[in-house]
């Protein structure tokens, strides 16, 4: 960084280090790892600079010295005043960027539990302890199938919620296909490692 713009990051500091943090949470730690100034014309004895600011999303939230799963980067634009020592919210710069671990995300929200016992005709009950489904199975083909299957029931229209100020449907949709995929994944996983352990039961017992 130039020296110059490296100075007027170092006034904005100093002034955010005699009053403390901003209510939204600015600081001057995050003044100097993070801003940029901003060259504004319109603005010439103002320091206008931007600050990248992560907002969890999808759930998620932020753990000090972990990364969030999912989050979105929105590039807050600050203008402050030398001179009369004030500091002012100014838009932002660019458009916010979406972060999603999908598979991190499924990990921790595919909120499922399978449970098996037998029943006639050399099928098997498999409930799904959560919601209280459940599904006669045959083979661990059918328990997958069953397994997404509560996948496909789920209603995603809070992720179009949540992110319709950030992107366009198209966007959000793709979203929504790639949360399913992940989601089903994770589901599968569990139902997969419940029915192994339900069968080697069953062959413990027969020895």
């Amino acid at each position: 960084m130039e020296k110059g713009k490296k100075q007027k990051l170092q006034l904005v500091a100093d002034y955010l280090e005699s009053i403390g943090e901003l209510e939204d949470g600015l600081t001057a730690e995050k003044v100097v790892d993070r801003a940029e100034i901003i060259d504004d014309p319109e603005r010439p004895d103002w320091i206008v600079f931007a600050v990248d600011r992560h907002q969890g999303i999808l759930g998620a939230y932020y753990n000090p010295g972990q990364p969030m799963e999912a989050y979105i980067t929105r590039f807050q634009l600050y203008a402050f005043n030398p001179v009369t020592k004030t500091i002012e919210l100014s838009g932002e710069n660019g458009e916010p960027e979406v972060h999603i671990d999908y598979q991190r995300v499924a990990d921790v929200q595919t909120n499922v539990s399978f449970e098996f016992t037998r029943a006639r005709g050399g099928k098997h009950l498999c409930r799904e302890q959560t919601d209280n489904e459940e599904c006669l199975v045959g083979n661990l083909e059918e328990v997958k199938v069953f397994a997404e299957s509560l996948i496909e029931k789920l209603n995603f229209s809070g992720v179009h919620d949540e992110l319709s100020e950030f992107l366009e449907d198209d966007a959000i949709q793709e979203i929504v296909e790639k949360l399913k995929s992940a989601f089903k994944k994770r589901a599968v996983e569990k139902a997969e490692i419940a029915w192994e352990s339900y069968n080697e039961g069953i062959k413990l017992r027969l020895v």
